[in-house]
């Protein structure tokens, strides 16, 4: 049937392809269901929303669409948690966008692609790789470990916090528009890298290591004993980089290559160390006072 709408109130099971055959259809699923054959917006401007009103709901079937950058996911609901169990859209047919609504917490268990993913002023916690333009409006993303971002993590408020729980690649810009609150990356024994510039308010480094191969701008805290910050060659930090484990001599910060950073270095407790590689024909400019 070609219903622009239906909404299924209750929990559902449909064994069959769910296939949009026009645009502008729009299916909600208010209570836990299972797509058995998946849902597939063929290409329409169709929405699928997953509404956590009643209660924490998962639904569980992919989302594909034949055309890139068609068809839209909506998590809604506040106070509840939306988990989404199947891959969402594929590569080279990403959906159009991903929405997070205020207040609501998502989960997504398989990988996502979407030209647009929005997260207003809940959370979304990723357990796969993300291929996305991301808007955070105040909201949280956490990125599992091993898993990577393949887009920039943008806010045009001015707002929301990205925590990379392990291993993993930030590859756009972060915080261009305007500065993220907060980064927390370099989980014990892991790497995040951001490929590109970032900008956050607070960029709080755990006992591994964060490795910056663009500019930043920041206040950097190394707040776990070992935590290490890596910058590429010719890179900028404009902020201070500080050791707030409350212990001295914690923390390193190693450049690649030429250098600066434009504040204090060490303000509340000293650097175990300043490490210098790659350095024939470098210069590292510090700015500030250095422990």
């Amino acid at each position: 049937a070609e219903a622009s709408k239906a909404v299924f109130g209750g929990g559902a099971t449909i064994t069959s392809a769910v296939t949009f055959t026009a645009a502008s259809q729009a299916l909600t699923f208010s209570k836990s269901s299972t797509l058995t054959g998946g849902g597939n917006f063929k290409g329409f401007a169709g929405t699928i929303t997953v509404d956590s009103a009643a209660g924490n709901n998962t639904l569980t079937g992919a989302l594909t669409t034949t055309t890139n950058n068609t068809g839209t996911l909506a998590i809604t609901g506040g106070a509840n948690t939306v988990t989404i169990a199947k891959s969402v859209g594929s590569s080279g047919k990403a959906l159009s966008a991903v929405t997070v609504a205020d207040s609501t917490g998502a989960t997504f268990s398989e990988a996502v692609y979407a030209n647009a993913l929005t997260v207003g002023t809940g959370s979304a916690t990723f357990n796969d790789a993300v291929t996305a333009a991301i808007n955070l409006k105040g909201g949280t993303i956490t990125l599992a470990d091993g898993k990577s971002i393949q887009g920039a993590v943008d806010s045009t408020t001015g707002s929301g916090a990205l925590i990379v729980s392990g291993t993993s690649t930030i590859s756009g810009l972060v915080g261009n528009t305007a500065a993220l609150t907060s980064i927390s990356a370099g989980a014990a024994s892991n790497t995040a890298t951001f490929s590109s510039a970032v900008k956050a308010t607070t960029i709080t480094i755990g006992a591994g290591t964060a490795a910056f191969n663009g500019n930043v701008t920041g206040a950097v805290n190394i707040a776990t004993n070992g935590g290490e910050v890596k910058l590429y060659a010719g890179g900028t930090i404009t902020g201070a980089v500080d050791n707030t484990t409350g212990n001295p001599n914690q923390g390193t910060l190693t450049f690649n290559g030429s250098g600066t950073v434009t504040a204090a270095i060490g303000n509340s407790n000293a650097l175990a160390s300043i490490g210098l590689f790659n350095t024939s024909g470098a210069t590292i400019t510090l700015s500030g006072a250095v422990k």
